[in-house]
């Protein structure tokens, strides 16, 4: 029969850094939400921040926001909504 040395998954180096994100985690999770600018228009970013009632749009900003300059990426579901005159998930 072989043996198998099972040689740890992750060093002690890098259980000490998930330690450390796991707590700058945690700490921002229990921070007040606050607004984040995505791109320089006000009324885009009050409805990529506006989770609760658009989660949609956000994904969708996600999704764009491949080898596009991300203020491009993110400001494309904006316009659809603009452009459909609507930013309901039915409308999408």
């Amino acid at each position: 029969m072989i043996s198998i040395q099972l040689v740890p998954l992750m060093s002690a180096i890098n259980w000490e850094i998930v330690k450390i994100l796991k707590k700058k985690g945690m700490r921002l999770l229990n921070e007040p939400v606050k607004k984040i600018d995505f791109v320089p228009d006000n009324k885009a970013n009050d409805l990529l921040n506006n989770l609760k009632a658009f989660p949609h749009v956000f994904v969708l900003a996600c999704i764009m926001d491949r080898q596009i300059k991300a203020e491009r990426a993110w400001i494309i579901p904006y316009r659809i909504g603009v452009e459909i005159g609507s930013f309901k998930l039915s409308e999408f």
